[in-house]
């Protein structure tokens, strides 16, 4: 049996961590346009830097499912799918962008850590 798609679960997990990390960025580059400051300010980028740091975990936390079920899962295969150069430049894609989803909610803690205060 040939998969024409990917089953429902793989989906669901490809696209909550999508929306995670797009949302843990969005967060996180809103948290550095704030401005540093005492008071209610720093309590509303306490607040932003918080819930960036929340969604990262919960991007990991779909994160790594994910990872685990594309490694066991094969991938559909498609009629007539291309030969040579798109296949390995959708090769270097896939492997990148699964290895940044994995690297990055782990290298946020670690830049935050040796950054300065």
């Amino acid at each position: 049996m040939t998969l024409k798609r990917y089953v429902l679960i793989a989906r669901v997990l490809h696209w909550t961590v999508a929306v995670l990390i797009i949302a843990a960025i969005g967060l996180g580059l809103y948290g550095d346009a704030m401005p540093y400051a005492a008071g209610a300010a720093s309590a509303r980028s306490t607040f932003v830097y918080a819930l960036h740091k929340t969604v990262g975990v919960a991007a990991l936390a779909g994160a790594l499912p994910f990872a685990v079920w594309l490694f066991r899962s094969p991938a559909p295969r498609r009629a007539g799918v291309p030969v040579g150069w798109p296949v390995a430049v959708w090769r270097l894609t896939y492997w990148g962008l699964l290895f940044g989803m994995l690297l990055m909610p782990v290298t946020g803690p670690l830049v935050h850590s040796i950054g300065p205060s």
